[in-house]
């Protein structure tokens, strides 16, 4: 796997890079394309027992003291990251609250202390040069509605926010809906708060995230990565969080475009005050479909005859194919190729 080429970095190989988040799905793969363009990784997380499996194996391959584990019980307190943010060049923001819980207030207020936090504890420090933080389609736009949707640099799901207090909470789409909610408040608060610092700000937006988590510890399973295993297996049905969570269908993105983008965005001088549409290209159950039986003809795939066809959105994604072929010198990973890395052990 070659290493990237950036002609004007921001820090020089050897920096030291903070990384929340670093044990999740995006965050492994951030963490690991920050070790193999020749940074170190801080990762910070709330639990450090379950990232010793994943510094071990990064180390294993990268070297003793390049990843090191600070453990913040809650990060969303007021300075809990003054003392993890000291010293690094970089900072990449993938954690949010995923606890799909029902209080928009709690989650929204938890999602805005940590972004702001983290990005306070970056304006006290010099040596921080670069900040990226992880958003997510679902600030940007839903892919409910009339079609076509049509996305750019300004655009936000502010009705979800108003939405989601008129939700009663046995409704089944207040958790998602709270999640989404957060995700549009929580990029917003953070454009807000880094607007004329003096470090570089950029967020990327992933819709559907497919392929390998890096972590060997796939212990609770990772969201979109097991959505497209249980489909592979076989379930599928208004039960299944596939099909609550994309039907109708969005975007595909492979984590590691995806981790590559936010590498990007971090060092790349060039890169600076952008919302990056990290979305490759459209997809539709019957192709998801297609690509499995592609990759593994023996896997029974399940009846999905009545889920929704492809949708109509148009997001400026051109930036982000155009970064992966700057400075990693390949287009995006195809629908068959992501398909086939997220199942190739089934």
């Amino acid at each position: 796997m070659a290493s990237p080429s950036f002609p004007k970095p921001r820090f020089p190989q050897g920096s030291t890079v903070l990384v929340t988040g670093a044990t999740g799905f995006v965050g492994s793969n951030v963490a690991t394309e920050l070790l193999l363009a020749g940074f170190k990784v801080r990762a910070v997380t709330r639990n450090a027992g379950r990232a010793q499996s994943l510094k071990q194996q990064l180390e294993s391959q990268y070297g003793s003291g390049t990843f090191e584990i600070v453990e913040v019980a809650e990060p969303s307190a007021p300075g809990a990251l003054d003392a993890a943010v000291q010293g690094v060049s970089g900072i990449v923001h993938t954690a949010t609250d995923a606890s799909m819980s029902t209080d928009p207030d709690a989650v929204i207020e938890a999602v805005v202390s940590f972004n702001n936090g983290l990005l306070e504890a970056a304006a006290k420090n010099e040596s921080v040069k670069s900040v990226v933080l992880t958003s997510s389609s679902v600030a940007a736009f839903s892919k409910t509605g009339q079609q076509p949707i049509i996305a750019g640099e300004q655009t936000y799901q502010d009705d979800i926010v108003k939405l989601v207090y008129s939700l009663k909470d046995d409704d089944p789409f207040k958790a998602p809906a709270v999640y989404m909610a957060s995700k549009v408040k929580g990029e917003q608060a953070a454009w807000a708060f880094a607007k004329d610092k003096v470090f570089a700000f950029n967020t990327v937006l992933p819709d559907w995230v497919t392929g390998v988590p890096t972590n060997p510890d796939k212990t609770p399973l990772y969201t979109t990565y097991g959505w497209l295993r249980e489909f592979a297996q076989g379930t599928y049905g208004p039960h299944t969080a596939l099909y609550q969570f994309l039907n109708p269908p969005g975007f595909y993105n492979d984590v590691r475009d995806v981790a590559r983008a936010h590498v990007a965005a971090l060092v790349a001088d060039e890169i600076k005050d952008q919302r990056i549409y990290a979305m490759t290209e459209l997809w539709s159950i019957e192709e998801l479909a297609r690509a499995i039986q592609k990759a593994k003809p023996h896997l029974p795939l399940p009846d999905y005859q009545d889920s929704k066809p492809k949708t109509d959105i148009r997001v400026p994604n051109q930036a982000f194919k155009d970064l992966l072929k700057r400075y990693y010198g390949k287009p995006p990973t195809s629908l068959d190729e992501t398909v086939a890395a997220t199942i190739s052990d089934l």
